[in-house]
């Protein structure tokens, strides 16, 4: 019998040592990994980044404060602001943001505009004091708030710009003497030449001068690639000095040409429309973004919003 209750007890403190014993009534618990929010501030820094659809880094994410866009309801022109979620989703049916209401319920029948598209980097880029917000105080010319048929399969909401509606800065910026780098993720069915980022109207990214194309555009001269309407893209540019210095990465595919940099104070744009949807964008002044970067920025795009170009993005 002795040598039974020394063998148990044996047993016992090797089952301890290896973390194996447990009481029938606490059942070992299971080790969690928490998923975590990978925006695009976590992969390369941006002078300023905006989007109704998603948070620009984990750490913005993580406050469950920042604010993404100012919606205004067509219909009596209440407003409301739309926040980025501790998961990094500007959730328009989760919390209640729209005075203890849910963004949907709150537009209801109705439909919803978009005045203001924040700079969810908090830089004071803008007058080297001040915010570089997208806004547009004439209704008019606000582009529409979709709540669903983005991305693909079509399920995120994100800005549809029609004809003569933009959002641009009030604040001026300066940009320096040297490069820029543009992000953007944008499906554009018009070819009217529109711009979906810049820190001007001319170092920005655009849709092209005819069918199936974009711009990557400099003060007097752009670069010109391959780009399918109807089609969500990640376009990834790179305006710097020197003889096809300039790159402009499409879905994974990078095409470089010669282009000159607008150094003269203008309002940083985004999303203005002629008939285009765009989740995101942002820029960076004075940064030429490497391959590498080019190439994380279009796989997280492509990862979050479910395009089929994440396999050709590296």
């Amino acid at each position: 019998m002795a040598r039974l209750v020394l063998a148990l007890l044996t047993l016992c403190v090797v089952a301890v040592a290896h973390g194996q014993f447990f009481s029938p009534n606490q059942p070992p618990t299971a080790t969690i990994h928490p998923v975590t929010y990978t925006g695009p501030g976590d992969i390369t820094s941006f002078t300023a980044w905006y989007s109704c659809t998603r948070g620009y880094s984990a750490a913005v994410a993580a406050t469950g404060t920042q604010k993404a866009c100012d919606l205004r309801r067509a219909s009596d022109n209440a407003t409301c602001t739309v926040l980025v979620g501790t998961n990094g989703k500007v959730d328009y049916t989760a919390g209640t943001p729209c005075g203890g209401q849910t963004v949907t319920a709150w537009i209801g029948a109705s439909s919803a505009f978009v005045s203001k598209a924040y700079d969810q980097t908090n830089r004071n880029a803008c007058m080297s004091t001040t915010t570089c917000d997208m806004v547009q105080t004439s209704s008019g010319s606000q582009p529409s708030l979709v709540l669903t048929g983005c991305g693909v399969p079509g399920t995120l909401p994100c800005i549809s710009a029609a004809a003569s509606q933009q959002l641009a800065s009030a604040n001026t910026f300066a940009p320096a003497s040297g490069n820029v780098s543009l992000s953007v993720l944008a499906n554009s069915s018009n070819a009217n030449a529109e711009t979906f980022v810049g820190e001007s109207a001319a170092n920005s990214v655009r849709s092209g001068l005819s069918t199936n194309q974009w711009l990557l555009n400099g003060h007097a001269d752009f670069l010109a690639v391959v780009a399918s309407d109807g089609v969500w893209h990640a376009g990834n540019g790179v305006i710097a000095s020197g003889t096809n210095n300039s790159i402009m990465n499409i879905d994974g595919t990078e095409t470089s040409g010669t282009l000159t940099l607008y150094t003269g104070t203008a309002n940083p744009i985004f999303s203005q429309g002629g008939a285009e949807y765009v989740a995101e964008g942002g820029f960076i002044d004075n940064t030429v973004w490497t391959q590498t970067i080019r190439a994380k920025l279009c796989a997280n795009q492509a990862a979050y919003y479910g395009t089929t170009v994440g396999t050709h993005c590296s």
